[in-house]
């Protein structure tokens, strides 16, 4: 038996909680910018678009950067969601280690709160997705303005 003081896990838990938060704000001030540019690209396409007068392969190409920016802006909602919900995941987990250590009287061990393999996926498709856009929105670009 260890007979660990508690104040070696009181100190253990504050500075695993710093981490773990800056980390996550890290994260998701990132993804939030992301959400924001994305999402007001999207508006600012979609209102100032007129099909109408443009030729078949140019409205096809608007078609699938709308499709591919639509595919973005979600993923990468929905990757905020999953870093929102780490967070608490991740104080579950701490708080569960922090009882089970101090009931055995042994020393804390690290945790690691990842994403699932499904929130991975997500996150990757976000990320492929909103870094596709540039070049459909150049080819968009290029065959409006060479294509009549």
């Amino acid at each position: 038996m260890y007979k660990t003081p508690n104040k070696y896990y009181e100190d253990n838990h504050k500075e695993n909680s710093k981490l773990s938060f800056k980390a996550f704000q890290k994260r998701s001030e990132f993804w939030q910018g992301v959400l924001v540019a994305s999402a007001s690209l999207y508006g600012i396409l979609v209102s100032l678009h007129d099909n109408f007068q443009e030729p078949l392969c140019t409205r096809v190409v608007f078609l699938c950067l709308i499709v591919v920016l639509t595919i973005g802006v979600s993923t990468a909602g929905v990757t905020l969601y999953n870093y929102a919900i780490l967070l608490e995941r991740h104080r579950q987990e701490v708080e569960k280690e922090l009882l089970s250590a101090l009931n055995k009287d042994a020393l804390v061990s690290e945790v690691h709160t990842g994403l699932s393999k499904k929130e991975e996926f997500v996150e990757w498709l976000a990320l492929f997705a909103l870094l596709s856009t540039p070049f459909l929105l150049l080819a968009y670009t290029i065959l409006r303005m060479y294509v009549n």
